[in-house]
């Protein structure tokens, strides 16, 4: 009697047991996975906003360098081979640090790169390698250079020259 039913009534509470943590074991693996989710979904967004800090302080540098009232800004003008070609060159008085921005250059054909070249004492010096990238990179950072009286923009082999092309002279710009 009691006892079938007694034995009875635990094989159920064991099955609903089962049943119970089955069920608790489930649900905890679908909390885990969530979890899972989560947390990649917070690195990506921590990765894209990373991106765009950089981004943000890249922008806040090259605004600074632009509206700083004590930087020269010297126009550079297209010449006889590209008359539409401009760029701006901004230079530090203090320190003789040289920014450019280029508004319009044509892209250098493959194997060719554009360079700078700042007057000093009557002689070009290599002012740097021009990056003419596609991805709205304005302004770029030059080698410094005191006492520059005028600057000029060659096509030159990649890698640059020691002397600069001057039939193939595309910007030029004397320091006012």
């Amino acid at each position: 009697g009691s006892r079938t039913w007694l034995a009875a009534a635990a094989i159920v509470a064991l099955l609903c047991s089962g049943a119970g943590n089955f069920l608790l074991y489930n649900r905890l693996h679908q909390v885990n996975d969530r979890l899972a989710d989560l947390e990649n979904e917070r690195a990506v967004m921590a990765e894209q906003m990373q991106v765009q800090q950089t981004s943000m302080k890249k922008t806040q540098d090259q605004l600074a360098v632009v509206f700083d009232p004590n930087k020269h800004i010297v126009p550079l003008v297209g010449q006889v081979i590209e008359p539409k070609a401009a760029a701006r060159i901004y230079m530090d008085p203090s320190t003789s640090d040289v920014y450019v921005d280029v508004l319009s250059l044509p892209k250098p054909p493959p194997g060719k790169q554009y360079q700078l070249w700042a007057q000093v004492d009557g002689k070009m010096m290599d002012a740097g390698m021009l990056d003419v990238a596609d991805n709205g990179e304005q302004l770029q950072r030059m080698k410094a250079m005191p006492n520059a009286t005028a600057f000029g923009v060659t096509l030159e082999n990649m890698g640059g020259s020691p002397v600069p092309t001057l039939s193939e002279l595309y910007l030029f710009g004397q320091v006012g």
